[in-house]
């Protein structure tokens, strides 16, 4: 008798632990999964549901969340391409509405590996829907000769920019810092 009681105070003693006063089994949203999948891999994989990026050349926006129409898309392709071709730095402007989880910081980085083998110096500015923290990744020279003074200012333009529609403005705002990058 002792014996029967004491396995079914263990076993609820267990189960309470397992899964706590509820009684229900911890269920994990898709999300959870995705990101403990990507804690767990390593940094050089691609990422798990976002699709990797292969640079093109003469391509420098990458609008996976399609907010730039046509003209817009055009205008600062141009002006980034000719900042490129003067400065030799590598430059690119990603668009997002999914960043699988992760820090901006840490997609944004990630995302200028994949364009440019981690080489060089250049600036990637990752603009997020997904979380609406927007960041600009910066390497090489760009990281030496941006500073944080004037990042956070160019996002304070930018922000003003957005807020009245002008997606356009708002990042080659941004990308201007670019010029800090070019020796002369």
């Amino acid at each position: 008798m002792k014996k029967g009681f004491f396995i079914i105070c263990f076993s609820v003693f267990v189960f309470t632990l397992l899964f706590g006063c509820s009684g229900k089994v911890p269920e994990m949203n898709s999300t959870e999964r995705s990101s403990e999948k990507a804690e767990t891999t390593t940094e050089t994989t691609t990422l798990t549901t976002v699709p990797p990026l292969k640079h093109t050349k003469g391509k420098y926006i990458y609008d996976n969340a399609k907010i730039f129409g046509k003209s817009d898309y055009n205008d600062i392709n141009d002006y980034i391409g000719g900042l490129c071709e003067e400065s030799e730095i590598n430059i690119a402007v990603v668009t997002e509405n999914d960043i699988n989880g992760e820090k901006p910081e840490n997609f944004a980085r990630k995302r200028y590996k994949e364009l440019f083998d981690g080489n060089g110096d250049g600036m990637l500015l990752l603009i997020n829907n997904d979380t609406k923290v927007d960041y600009l990744y910066k390497s090489g020279i760009c990281e030496e000769n941006i500073s944080e003074e004037d990042e956070k200012n160019a996002f304070y333009t930018a922000t003003r920019e957005i807020v009245e529609g002008d997606y356009k403005s708002a990042v080659i705002c941004i990308i201007k810092l670019a010029e800090n990058c070019i020796s002369g």
